[in-house]
């Protein structure tokens, strides 16, 4: 099965966990450059070295940047009400 556009991608990233996927689908649009994208081939060892190789941290950051592109007007109306955390804070 195929997700046409995975926001299970996006919604984690807004949160600053970037994923890793197949090329798969839009999969690969929802990553970008932000997360890992592999073969949908891939052995379970490239899955393996491509999680240990990842900078979780900077992936992350950058995943984050990435989804806010993709987020509603409204966001920031749910920052200020402390409703949602803002998209430049730090995670820990």
């Amino acid at each position: 099965m195929e997700d046409a556009f995975p926001r299970v991608i996006i919604e984690a990233a807004l949160h600053g966990t970037p994923s890793i996927g197949t090329d798969r689908g839009g999969i690969p649009e929802a990553i970008g450059n932000a997360g890992v994208v592999l073969s949908a081939e891939a052995s379970a060892e490239e899955w393996v070295e491509a999680l240990r190789a990842a900078d979780h941290h900077t992936l992350g950051e950058q995943a984050r940047q990435r989804a806010t592109s993709f987020t509603r007007p409204c966001l920031p109306d749910l920052e200020r009400l402390g409703i949602y955390p803002a998209a430049n804070a730090s995670s820990t």
